[in-house]
């Protein structure tokens, strides 16, 4: 299976493929799609030709399609119910979420991801995003071509490279490595770290404790401000200036003998990101009053992550350490690219792909509900692609049903007729009674007339076939008289059509006579000799011949 994660941004789309298995996922693709930065231009047309294309190289029904909303239009709330059953929960979210969100409940969709379960109780981060951006969201992808399958946001998207999403929610368990205690109040809060996505256009703040989201904001000042300020500056068209602030961006965090053309360049992107920082304080400052816990680091990643000294230009101004967080490293099986440029514009898109990966145990945030979630047309589908088929298919089932059932009752009109003339023949042949003309009783009665037919056959073939004693009398008749030669028969046997002679005669010249006489007898006047295996006596001399003669067998019957 594919998930495919799309991020649509204000200045690049990113889209990330991965491919999963019973054995892991792997980061198989990562496009990016630069669009047009000229001002008052619609780059909607744009986008969808670009996915257009794109997702025109997946087969739908093996892969999902994830697209995320920007976070500032998301509303995220933390929330902690008395119970731990989810449909519980989504039915109670929006009754709970009423006063807090900045929308009407009717013109929302809510979801949520739990965060820690202490029975009975349950801690949530719940999302709320109008109706109407789901529907521009899902009016992009259908002009697209494709049927987005998750529609989510850039928080919980971001949230799947930190936290452990393919793992069931457990109990929380607090450790004293968490926690701080305020020099001043004397209050015990815990320690949390944040996470900056610096974008073109706006910043995304996650917020991590022990592993987990607990809150997001969104800070609307991103790499827009500086391209406009280097812009306006140097007079380069708009598309120019991001240029080079991608591939020359830099901020001097000491003083360091260099041209005045670059102290002027690292001070014009230091007083923007000057800007940038007042507003991450007063977020800081409400995630600490809101939350009880203080900042122990800070981690940037995204395209504004790229401008060298931006990290401990932050250290120096927030007092807390902050680095630039490495996306890709974290994945050993990445078939692409892993360049800084690559590993500061994954994180959002793959985020994204992670939660199509999701199982029911951990569910993905998917604002694709009531109205908007998917119907199954599968069975709409099949039957407009079968529709004939199955006509043809059920017509030929119903002929042969039909025909089924009259070849049954035609068989038992004949088994009927055939059981009526059975009996009369019977009845008429044999001398059985119709009522007990049955089957059995037939056969027997066909049996015993056969035996009786048998007898009679064998008895006429006995009765007028030649007898043995006819045949040695013709023997006699044949044979030269006592004149002629002396012959002294010993043995005469006469089995069905074959006679043997044996005997002793005076001489050889003797033998042939009688050779010739048995001649006469024999069928085709073929006779053999045959050794003979007489005893010797005086100077005679053996003869045996053997002959086939016709004994007069006549065929009866048919």
């Amino acid at each position: 299976m594919k998930s495919v994660g799309i991020d649509i941004g204000s200045y690049c789309i990113k889209v990330m493929e991965i491919n999963s298995s019973s054995k892991g996922f792997q980061l198989v693709h990562f496009y990016t799609h630069p669009l047009t930065i000229k001002p008052n231009t619609d780059t909607h047309f744009e986008v969808i030709e670009f996915l257009r294309n794109l997702v025109a190289k997946y087969d739908a029904t093996q892969t999902k399609f994830v697209v995320g909303i920007r976070q500032d239009k998301v509303a995220v709330r933390q929330k902690t119910f008395p119970f731990v059953d989810r449909n519980k929960i989504a039915k109670t979210l929006p009754l709970e979420l009423e006063d807090e969100i900045p929308f009407s409940l009717d013109n929302a969709v809510f979801d949520f991801k739990m965060q820690n379960i202490t029975p009975p109780t349950s801690e949530i981060l719940a999302f709320a995003v109008k109706k109407e951006e789901v529907a521009r969201i899902v009016q992009v992808m259908k002009e697209c071509s494709v049927q987005a399958d998750i529609v989510s946001n850039e928080g919980s998207a971001f949230a799947n490279l930190v936290e452990k999403w393919n793992e069931p929610v457990g109990t929380r368990i607090t450790t004293t490595n968490n926690v701080v205690l305020d020099e001043i109040t004397q209050i015990v809060s815990k320690k949390v770290s944040l996470m900056l996505n610096m974008g073109h256009s706006h910043t995304l703040v996650s917020v991590f404790d022990a592993g987990k989201l607990i809150a997001v904001r969104t800070i609307l000042w991103g790499g827009k401000y500086i391209g406009e300020a280097i812009a306006k500056k140097y007079n380069l068209p708009l598309s120019e200036a991001h240029k080079e602030l991608e591939t020359k961006g830099f901020i001097l965090t000491k003083k360091e003998e260099l041209s005045t053309e670059a102290k002027a360049f690292s001070e014009l992107i230091a007083r923007s990101v000057r800007d940038f920082i007042r507003d991450l304080q007063i977020s800081i400052l409400e995630i600490k009053a809101e939350l009880n816990c203080e900042v122990s680091k800070i981690e940037i990643t995204g395209g504004m992550s790229l401008v060298q000294g931006l990290g401990p230009y932050l250290t120096q101004h927030l007092e807390v350490p902050c680095n630039r967080m490495s996306i890709l490293d974290s994945y050993s099986q990445v078939y692409f690219e892993k360049s800084d440029l690559n590993d500061v514009s994954a994180p959002i898109s793959l985020g994204l792909a992670i939660e199509g990966l999701k199982k029911p145990r951990n569910p993905a945030i998917n604002f694709l509900k009531n109205e908007f979630a998917i119907k199954d047309n599968r069975l709409h589908d099949f039957w407009g692609r079968w529709a004939t088929t199955l006509q043809i298919v059920f017509t030929v089932f119903v002929i042969l049903y039909v025909w089924s059932m009259l070849r049954a009752d035609f068989t038992n009109a004949l088994a009927s007729e055939v059981h009526t003339n059975l009996g009369k023949t019977a009845e008429a042949a044999l001398g059985i009674a119709r009522k007990k003309a049955t089957p059995a009783a037939i056969t027997k009665a066909l049996k015993d007339n056969k035996t009786v037919v048998s007898d009679f056959k064998s008895a006429e073939v006995y009765y007028q076939m030649n007898s043995a004693v006819e045949w040695l009398k013709k023997v006699s008749d044949t044979l030269p008289s006592k004149t002629g030669a002396t012959i002294d028969i010993v043995r005469f046997q006469v089995q069905d059509q074959v006679m043997l002679v044996e005997g002793y005669v005076q001489n050889n010249r003797e033998r042939e006579q009688v050779f010739e006489s048995l001649k006469m007898l024999a069928m085709h006047e073929t006779v053999t000799r045959n050794s003979s295996n007489l005893p010797p006596f005086g100077a005679k001399i053996p003869f045996s011949f053997s002959l086939n003669v016709d004994r007069g067998i006549k065929k009866v019957g048919r």
